[in-house]
């Protein structure tokens, strides 16, 4: 269940970034297109790839991509050069980490590849609000089973008040 809401962040961040730059891309404004995609992924809390169709990194928001090996046979970027759009899940080669891929391909009005756009969730943000998530939730039943006893002590009381006032005065 945590896998598939990284998956699901994943391509709604893909989503979210095609429709920002990709008409960058398609025209070949690579530094626009860049600036917009490391802002993108500051506000949406994703890794964000920009990849060339020749498979040169243009742009990485969590490495340099001047010291980055070429792209084109990450999985991700073949199926999606393949087939439009593609979502893996698989170690990732830069950061060491089991991340979640969403990827597709930017295509001008001839079909042709002007570039790739990759989302990624790292495993650890997914496992992350995994564990917020069973941290409020044990919290909130907690203060439940507090509030639940209180209720119970006072309703109590009220029934047995009167009889041991009644006990008292006998």
């Amino acid at each position: 269940e945590r896998e598939e809401s990284a998956r699901r962040q994943a391509d709604a961040a893909l989503d979210t970034v095609l429709a920002i730059v990709g008409d960058d891309l398609i025209a070949g404004r690579e530094a626009e297109a860049r600036e917009s995609a490391d802002q993108m992924a500051r506000t949406l809390g994703v890794r964000i790839t920009l990849i060339a169709p020749s498979g040169r990194v243009i742009s990485d928001s969590a490495a340099n991509e001047a010291a980055m090996a070429s792209h084109r046979d990450r999985p991700e970027v073949v199926a999606a050069v393949a087939n439009g759009r593609s979502t893996i899940t698989r170690i990732s080669f830069t950061t060491g980490e089991k991340t979640f891929y969403s990827a597709s391909a930017v295509r001008d009005t001839n079909g042709q590849a002007r570039g790739i756009v990759r989302a990624g969730v790292p495993a650890s943000v997914a496992y992350t609000d995994l564990a917020r998530l069973v941290r409020l939730s044990l919290l909130i039943g907690l203060v439940v089973l507090v509030l639940g006893a209180l209720f119970t002590f006072l309703f109590a009381r009220g029934y047995t008040r009167p009889i041991e006032l009644m006990r008292r005065g006998a």
